[in-house]
């Protein structure tokens, strides 16, 4: 007689249980698809800024800053430290250079301080911004201005803390912001309603003002990207 063959084969239990696993395998590896796209997004507007940099310091250096109007109390934009003679066009602080036909550009605005306290040096310590501007007809600066640009905000500091005296949406999550006097970069971590909690203690004095870019007047996400410093002579 015959013995009957026997057949092998997976219960439907462990056909669900590998179902079950494989499911969340893949659910893990879809979660990471969208952090990988933020951090490459990231990466790449760094590296745009730090070319939009380069090219600021190479513009500031060309067109000139009159140090006599610079001081070593206070940063000063540098549209107001330029010599008499000269002037530039709006076009000048895009990058690239030209018109992007209301797709995303970038742009940079710098603050100007003297380095030192000698009448005859010529040196000035200069921070640059480089923003996003994400569409057009956005305005900043309440109308002020059509492209992003450094505001002053008077705030009181406690450790890490800073609580701010004006307008609180001008400061927000994420920001960077400048110490007036020190010309010290901070980073902005968290921020309930007035008061703003730094990457790191406050190294300016018990009060003061601070730089920042503020988000569009009709409000959205903090345009600033990154922020440069370098000791320039002139």
């Amino acid at each position: 007689m015959a013995e009957k063959q026997k057949q092998s084969g997976f219960s439907l239990t462990e056909v669900l249980m590998a179902v079950g696993i494989l499911s969340i395998g893949m659910m893990l590896v879809a979660t990471m698809f969208p952090l990988g796209m933020h951090l490459t997004a990231v990466a790449a507007e760094r590296t745009i800024a730090s070319i939009a940099a380069d090219q600021a310091f190479a513009k500031i250096q060309l067109y000139g800053v009159d140090p006599s109007l610079t001081s070593t109390d206070k940063f000063v934009d540098f549209n107001d430290v330029l010599p008499p003679t000269i002037l530039i066009d709006s076009n000048e602080f895009a990058y690239p250079a030209m018109e992007q036909g209301g797709r995303e550009q970038y742009y940079w605005s710098a603050l100007c301080r003297k380095a030192n306290s000698i009448s005859s040096d010529r040196t000035v310590q200069v921070i640059v911004f480089v923003s996003r501007k994400r569409g057009t007809g956005l305005t900043y600066d309440n109308g002020a201005s059509e492209i992003p640009v450094p505001v002053s905000v008077s705030v009181s500091p406690s450790g890490d803390e800073l609580t701010i005296n004006g307008d609180e949406t001008l400061i927000n999550p994420s920001s960077t912001i400048v110490d007036n006097a020190t010309g010290q970069i901070y980073r902005v971590t968290d921020r309930l309603d007035n008061l703003i909690t730094l990457d790191r203690n406050w190294q300016g004095g018990p009060s003061g003002t601070v730089w920042t870019i503020a988000p569009p007047d009709s409000g959205g996400a903090n345009p600033a990207i990154a922020v440069f410093q370098k000791i320039i002579k002139f």
